[in-house]
């Protein structure tokens, strides 16, 4: 099992609730800083015109009719209680006066037992932060938040359009981490110009942050977004990690990323219809069992490396 191999986001919340814990996909309806040209225009290369929450509800639905909804996916393998999960978009950037009512009715649900928001770091100002710290001591409830990361390389972030540099991300990751919330940070594996040194080189630069989790996933070219283009334009660009190139590689960040920071995902799933490459990514299942299988076989635990640098 993976579970023991690595620190995964099951155990995470075991530990958390005493319980398996399934997580709701939500759409806070919320948009980007980065398409509504606060920082620029058309978002991040890669992301889909769905801003990530392509599995989720509509925006234009209730909240409460939305968590039904993600409730009825998952409540057929025996789920009973929640992390609700704002996934589409920047769940932080919007007036206090249309958060504080969107966090508190989720919150409110009994069966709800936290809330993660998916965000940017240039959307977490000191109002929003002292916002999730009043949330949580009122309903007695975590917060969490995920930020979208991608990159350490401060070049390769900027082909991407992602609108930010490195140290707001820190600044972001510290000021949460003062108030005991936990950050987990999304990375892409991957990207255009990137070697597989320069991604190891930003997992390790992510870990010595005061970080519970990271998720970690494959570059997925997506139809509708302007990576699409870019790949159709110039694929010589592009040196897509096959299945083996990308499963030794998130072995070696596996190997380096240390045991109190939970794994919250290994390989991605993009959705079907909109998934251009790589293909292999579309049956997760399989993914998972390959990557188990590598990291049995070689014999690599979590924090492997790190243990060995410093033993």
């Amino acid at each position: 099992m993976l579970e023991d191999r690595i620190y995964t986001l099951n155990t995470y919340y075991r530990r958390m609730f005493g319980e398996k814990i399934y997580k709701l996909s939500l759409n806070p309806g919320t948009t980007c800083p980065n398409r509504d040209g606060t920082c620029g225009t058309g978002g991040c290369t890669f992301c889909s015109a769905g801003g990530s929450g392509d599995f989720t509800a509509s925006p234009a639905i209730a909240m409460k009719e939305q968590l039904e909804f993600a409730r009825s996916l998952v409540r057929a393998k025996g789920a009973r209680r929640y992390v609700a999960y704002f996934q589409a978009f920047t769940g932080t950037y919007a007036p206090l006066s249309y958060l504080e009512p969107l966090y508190a009715s989720v919150l409110s649900e009994e069966d709800v037992l936290g809330l993660s928001i998916g965000t940017r770091p240039d959307c977490i100002p000191d109002e929003v932060i002292a916002l999730l710290v009043n949330l949580r001591s009122r309903f007695d409830k975590p917060v969490f938040i995920e930020l979208g990361l991608q990159t350490m390389n401060e070049s390769v972030a900027a082909a991407c359009n992602r609108g930010y540099r490195n140290e707001v991300f820190e600044d972001a990751v510290r000021r949460l981490a003062a108030v005991k919330i936990p950050v987990t940070v999304h990375m892409i594996l991957g990207l255009p110009q990137e070697t597989r040194e320069e991604m190891l080189d930003g997992i390790r630069a992510v870990c010595r942050l005061p970080i519970s989790g990271i998720k970690l996933q494959q570059l997925h070219i997506l139809k509708g977004t302007a990576m699409e283009k870019t790949y159709e334009n110039h694929p010589e660009q592009f040196a897509m990690m096959d299945e083996s190139c990308y499963i030794s590689t998130v072995a070696q960040a596996v190997a380096l990323i240390p045991p109190h920071i939970a794994i919250h995902r290994l390989t991605g799933d993009g959705p079907k219809k909109l998934l251009i490459m790589p293909l292999y990514t579309a049956n997760k299942k399989h993914m998972l069992s390959a990557i188990e299988t590598y990291l049995r076989e070689h014999d690599i635990m979590q924090g492997q490396a790190l243990l060995e640098t410093f033993s």
